[in-house]
């Protein structure tokens, strides 16, 4: 099988109290960034409906799957893009981060927000390999929720996937130490960015509130977004920290990764 590039971008949602960071002034450097990466799927983070027509007129090559939160089309969506030349898409779905992961806008544990998985089975149409590819935004309160969110995609990710080979990405909203991330690691998955030895002054923080300064250390600023693989073996990692002149295009660095099938 051929590497593919998997990318993994919270964008922050479209937010007036965020004034001169605020979508429309930054929305052309996200999409400067997409076209530069050119990769071949993507899960995207907080997506706002102004975002998910923005986003699906700039990737027209692609298949997008955009979950909302709330009951599925509503609220802050989860979304999953797919380049159509290169994959099949095989199915599709989602499931809520809760006890009732079928219940639409379900909160589970101590969480604040409904939370969400977004999903596809994929079929390579260079070698017709089949894999899951699965995104999802974790609850920034609750540590519980976190955790047992973990334990849940795990447990779906395994239903679904029949034995394929699967990718999870996403804002997990959690410090790699804790045990929302051990849980992957225990279940026979390899965090790419732990695989791959780091590129010279790659940051070491995912999350940066639009301040990143590579000079200081700030406490508030922590890695918290990963792309897990199972079954798979990554060929290369980075955070694409770009920015212009100071400007970041969202308040995380997105992460991309290269990847080829066992």
């Amino acid at each position: 099988m051929n590497p593919f590039s998997v990318l993994s971008f919270n964008i922050r949602c479209e937010y007036g109290a965020d004034g001169p960071n605020g979508w429309e002034y930054r929305k052309e450097q996200v999409f400067d960034l997409l076209r530069m990466s050119d990769a071949d799927l993507i899960g995207f983070q907080e997506v706002t409906p102004i975002q998910s027509n923005d986003l699906g007129n700039l990737l027209s090559g692609y298949f997008g799957l955009t979950i909302g939160r709330d009951d599925g089309i509503s609220g802050e969506a989860t979304a999953i893009y797919v380049k159509e030349e290169r994959f099949d898409i095989l199915d599709k779905g989602y499931f809520w981060c809760s006890a009732t992961p079928e219940k639409a806008g379900s909160i589970g544990w101590d969480a604040v927000f409904p939370r969400i998985v977004a999903y596809v089975v994929l079929k390579d149409k260079q070698c017709a390999a089949e894999f899951c590819f699965f995104n999802t935004h974790f609850d920034h309160v609750g540590k519980i929720a976190r955790r047992m969110s973990s334990r849940l995609l795990i447990q779906k990710a395994q239903e679904i996937s029949q034995g394929k080979a699967i990718l999870v990405v996403g804002d997990f909203n959690a410090k790699p130490r804790t045990e929302t991330i051990r849980l992957f690691l225990k279940n026979g998955y390899s965090e790419s960015k732990r695989t791959i030895k780091p590129k010279r002054g790659q940051p070491k923080v995912s999350f940066h509130a639009f301040q990143y300064d590579p000079q200081r250390s700030d406490p508030s600023m922590e890695w918290i977004d990963y792309i897990f693989t199972k079954g798979f073996h990554t060929l290369d990692f980075d955070v694409i920290a770009s920015s212009v002149n100071g400007r970041y295009p969202s308040d995380h660095f997105p992460i991309s990764a290269t990847v080829q099938i066992d």
